[in-house]
């Protein structure tokens, strides 16, 4: 009963636990450094690539385990009705009905040269395991990274957008008053009202698209969105990496979480290679076993009328004799004979060995050497899959490694690309704000029109979203060098 209340409770605790998990507490505030610890913590496709070192350590304990002898036992019980089977013309089998028990305990022992080698493969495809999962665990770490900087480039759009919607604001007062005064249409103030609500759609749909890059920052990282809105309190400075490149790709090489999982799958793929050559080696086996029966009457006067029999046909057999040679002969002196009450005792103590009393049987031994001589080129066929399979692992170790440094070297080129971007888009910023302030500093004083000030407007918000994205493309692009590389950098 208690093993049985046990499992009701490991069942109803699994689900609880998984509930426990979705149910992980989001701050109100979340910086870069949080929103990876809680995506490695819950997303629910990297739990699922973590969980593969589970099976991989359990298939090493398994392959450890072939070294130490199998042990088996057995026990069980019957009933026979009491009647006799024929057999070409002879009865065997008693006419009582009888119950038996038996049990045994069996241990083998089957030893290879791939027996001593297969602790090994397992060893290192559980090492290729865990850099696999050391990769997804970076590629998670770069896709959090990458969104969170999506969502703060939402978010500084946002901004902008709500600021050049006080400007409309304040140009639209301006307007108004100088109508009033009358140095200024009916015409612009209606343009400034016109590019008020324009400006109001834009906030909406900046708004919009920060709280939607926000559910999908929720989403990789594996969280139900808490109720309040979700402060993104990291900054990024624009700075170039201080690594040289050569540094840099060195780094990939020794470094890439993909790399070490491919050369780790490139052992495993030698090691196997190795376990397929072992089929030319001989085979060892050892086995033993050990066990016992019981045989026992359901009625117990069975074996005192068998021992009664066994007694009395001594008797018989001398008086048979007898009768042969022509000697007198009185069957009631055979069936005079009686059991002693010690007799008739051990004959019933004789049928209580069920279920427990049992009788030994014979202790086996057995040892055995297998040499294959020859099965089809079936050991050949499986030791050039081997060796196919290594020489495949070897090329995409090679792959992997070109793969790396392209990578490395792109993400390179991106980053110093983008850091120039980003310097040229702040001089433009710059010259774009200052015509604006020119622009409206010569509306207020009328030297200027309505339509100068909306199309110096225009300039600055496309001068500013320009920056914007470039100042986050190289960020974006920073990531991914780190995640070439497969270590940070910053």
């Amino acid at each position: 009963m208690t093993a049985l209340f046990r499992g009701l409770a490991a069942a109803l605790l699994i689900p609880l636990a998984a509930g426990a998990q979705q149910a992980t507490p989001v701050p109100a505030s979340l910086s870069v450094d949080q929103a990876v610890e809680l995506a490695l913590a819950n997303n629910p496709a990297l739990r699922q690539s973590l969980n593969a070192r589970r099976s991989a350590a359990a298939a090493t304990r398994s392959a450890r385990g072939q070294l130490l002898p199998n042990l088996s036992s057995s026990a069980g019980a019957s009933w026979r009705e009491g009647r006799q089977q024929v057999f070409n013309g002879v009865g065997f089998g008693a006419n009582a009905n009888t119950l038996g028990s038996s049990a045994s305990v069996n241990a083998s022992l089957n030893y290879g040269l791939d027996v001593f080698l297969q602790p090994k493969s397992s060893k290192i495809a559980e090492q290729a395991t865990e850099a696999e999962a050391d990769a997804a665990s970076q590629q998670l770490r770069t896709t959090v990274t990458q969104q969170y900087l999506i969502a703060l480039q939402a978010q500084a759009r946002s901004i902008l957008q709500d600021t050049l919607l006080e400007s409309n604001r304040l140009q639209v007062d301006l307007a108004k008053a100088k109508l009033a005064a009358g140095s200024a249409t009916t015409l612009d103030v209606q343009r400034a009202e016109v590019a008020l609500g324009q400006q109001r759609v834009q906030v909406v749909q900046a708004r919009n698209t920060l709280a939607i890059e926000k559910l999908r920052l929720f989403e990789n990282l594996g969280v139900t969105p808490p109720d309040v809105d979700l402060v993104l309190t990291s900054s990024f400075s624009v700075s170039p990496v201080s690594v040289p490149l050569a540094d840099l790709v060195d780094m990939a090489k020794k470094g890439n979480p993909n790399v070490i999982a491919r050369r780790a799958r490139e052992d495993a793929a030698a090691v196997n290679q190795r376990i397929a050559k072992a089929a030319y080696f001989p085979q060892f086996s050892l086995s033993a076993g050990y066990g016992g029966f019981t045989n026992s009457f359901t009625d117990n006067n069975f074996t005192v009328t068998q021992a009664l029999s066994s007694k009395q046909s001594g008797c018989y057999q001398r008086g048979a004799v007898l009768e042969i040679v022509g000697q007198p002969f009185d069957p009631a002196t055979c069936a005079g004979i009686s059991l002693s009450p010690q007799e008739t005792a051990a004959a019933r103590s004789a049928n209580s060995a069920f279920p427990l009393g049992f009788t030994r049987n014979p202790y086996n031994v057995s040892a055995q050497f297998t040499l294959p001589l020859f099965n089809g080129w079936q050991r050949e066929q499986r030791v050039a899959e081997a060796s196919v399979a290594r020489d495949n692992a070897k090329q995409l170790v090679r792959q992997q490694e070109l793969a790396a440094q392209q990578a490395v070297r792109t993400a390179y080129l991106n980053l110093d690309a983008a850091r120039q971007t980003v310097a040229i888009q702040d001089d433009n910023g710059k010259l774009a704000r200052e015509a604006l302030l020119l622009a409206e500093t010569r509306y207020r004083v009328g030297q200027a029109t309505f339509l100068d000030v909306a199309n110096a407007r225009a300039d600055f918000s496309r001068a500013e979203n320009d920056r914007i994205t470039a100042v986050y493309d190289f960020h974006r692009a920073f990531a991914a060098l780190e995640q070439a590389v497969g270590r940070r950098l910053r």
